[in-house]
């Protein structure tokens, strides 16, 4: 998968935290929702959260990114390969990285989900459609299956979520929601009383005991190698050393082709390790004389 790094230049205020936000690619028919999505925005800068977001330009998910880029705080955008076109397509004269801040594209929707878990502390919830709504509502599973007992917190700006709060309690009115599972989303209509909700946030108990590492359940980051040895008999050489290198996932060593195709995992080590990682590996296919001075070494 493809992950590219913002280039604003200076230094960026280093957040505390960082914040999940989920919310809309659509602006809403009242003005008031960019201008409340903009004031959360600035009430994370002045707490010095960063932002994780689903990475779109458009919308309330825009609103917020801009404001807290613009403001000097972090922002990382994570948004899969078939949504880039529609949510943050390339446009004329803007360089969406230095407007909207850090962008790492994945490959669908779930390892998005997994990724935003998994690089901040918490979730707000704004409004939006079907796919905020389900963003929200699998947050809330995995908190009820004590899989995070992260503050997961809507921004009920406007009344836009009341329907909703009243529906859960429907729920637990009829048996299908337990008691304590309505507690598990707090809320706020302002701002500062998200935040508020959010800072002072304690899962509710009981909860129920499933505890899983979310790292396995997606294979957010991986990189792919297909490059050509000019060495026509190492190829057993090369699988061997390749096979010791941490991270490998899989690779396919053709002596007929000359081709090597790897998959490593970039959650295995920093991003200096990679690097070295993938220079081993180029360098590995070269030649014969190469590939012996490698060997020495390791």
């Amino acid at each position: 998968m493809s992950t590219t790094t913002s280039s604003e230049q200076g230094i960026l205020e280093e957040p505390k935290k960082f914040i999940t936000v989920f919310c809309g690619s659509s602006p809403g028919r009242d003005p008031d929702y960019m201008e409340l999505a903009k004031e959360l925005g600035q009430a994370m800068l002045k707490k010095k959260y960063g932002l994780v977001y689903g990475g779109g330009s458009y919308g309330l998910m825009g609103a917020i990114a801009q404001t807290i880029h613009e403001g000097g705080g972090k922002v990382i955008g994570v948004i899969p390969e078939a949504l880039k076109k529609i949510e943050r397509p390339e446009l004329p004269d803007v360089d969406n990285q230095k407007v909207f801040g850090e962008e790492i594209v994945v490959k669908d929707m779930h390892t998005r989900k997994a990724l935003m878990s998994k690089l901040s502390c918490g979730f707000i919830t704004m409004p939006g459609g079907y796919g905020t709504m389900e963003e929200l509502l699998e947050i809330t599973t995995w908190s009820q299956l004590n899989i995070h007992g992260k503050p997961v917190v809507l921004f009920n700006m406007k009344g836009y979520y009341t329907h909703l709060i009243d529906f859960i309690q429907h729920s637990v009115d009829e048996g299908f929601i337990p008691g304590w599972g309505k507690g598990i989303i707090a809320s706020g209509s302002s701002a500062d009383e998200v935040l508020e909700q959010f800072e002072n946030y304690t899962p509710p108990l009981p909860r129920y005991d499933l505890k899983w590492d979310l790292d396995t359940q997606a294979e957010e980051f991986v990189y792919k190698f297909n490059v050509e040895m000019t060495c026509g008999g190492c190829s057993g050489a090369v699988s061997r050393v390749l096979a010791g290198l941490d991270g490998v996932k899989s690779l396919e060593v053709s002596h007929q082709t000359k081709k090597v195709i790897i998959e490593t995992d970039k959650l295995e080590g920093t991003q200096e390790e990679i690097e070295q990682k993938a220079d081993i590996i180029q360098r590995l296919t070269k030649s014969r004389k190469q590939f012996s001075e490698i060997v020495e070494d390791a």
